[in-house]
């Protein structure tokens, strides 16, 4: 920003945008709440300048839309951050598509507003869709994964069996496709894996019988039976291994009787 006030009459969108943001992580990490109220309008003053100087770019401004929609639920200023953070994914899905890292991201951080709100139901399908993300793009990251499984289930369990509503499509889409993956396969059965598979195989117990996900399919055996193989690997080493591999070892034992009802989800 300094820089380019030497060589500039005036700061352009971009310069801030930078500024903005810059000062917005600084201010809430300090909590310097007036701070981070100014560097919200000069984060605004940016939007409104890019719609006015590059109106074509609109991947740009869903960049911009999604960061300031970032600052409104940072205070849970829920509205503010829906108005900005709706903008910005219909925006990234129009331009670069539902497998893109940008609309995971910003799937991801809708999910995020909904559960903030308390809107459970809505938050699945997001999270699905940002799930769906990190299964077909490039490299495989067990941590992402286990985030939004976490968060998933979180959901699940918030919404107390009163799942009928809910669209688990997008989770289930994104586990099946994960089933089919060469990498995934590959992949070494570490514990964190199979934590993960675990969670996977959970989520299909605790939604069912209420949605979509009502038999059991290929994708639940398959993370139940590796669930158990990588926690029996650990099971001798690692303590915690262990009291995974129970549950894991529960979870089979469901998925083999086909009896869904009144299974906890409390595992994290």
């Amino acid at each position: 920003v300094e820089a380019a006030s030497l060589h500039k009459d005036r700061l352009d969108w971009m310069d801030l945008w930078d500024l903005g943001l810059l000062i917005a992580n600084r201010a809430f990490q300090g909590q310097h709440w007036d701070e981070f109220h100014k560097a919200r309008e000069i984060l605004a003053e940016a939007l409104r300048q890019q719609k006015i100087v590059e109106p074509d770019e609109l991947i740009l401004r869903a960049k911009v839309l999604s960061n300031l929609g970032q600052c409104f639920l940072a205070t849970e200023e829920f509205d503010e951050a829906e108005k900005h953070y709706s903008e910005a994914y219909v925006l990234f899905d129009r331009c670069v598509g539902k497998r893109s890292p940008l609309f995971g991201m910003q799937a991801w951080a809708c999910g995020n507003l909904r559960q903030a709100e308390g809107r459970y139901a809505e938050a699945i399908p997001l999270f699905g869709e940002a799930l769906f993300v990190e299964v077909v793009k490039n490299g495989l990251s067990i941590s992402e994964m286990m985030k939004l499984l976490d968060q998933i289930l979180q959901c699940v369990n918030e919404l107390k069996g009163q799942l009928s509503d809910v669209n688990f499509q997008p989770v289930h889409q994104a586990l099946s496709q994960l089933c089919l993956d060469l990498e995934w396969h590959d992949l070494p059965n570490s514990l964190d894996l199979g934590i993960l598979c675990h969670k996977m195989a959970l989520l299909h117990v605790a939604a069912s019988p209420h949605s979509v996900l009502e038999s059991a399919p290929e994708w639940a055996l398959s993370y139940s039976q590796r669930s158990r193989t990588a926690l029996k690997d650990h099971s001798a080493v690692r303590p915690e291994a262990k009291s995974w591999l129970m549950q894991a070892d529960a979870i089979a034992q469901v998925l083999g009787s086909g009896n869904f009802d009144n299974h906890e989800t409390a595992s994290s």
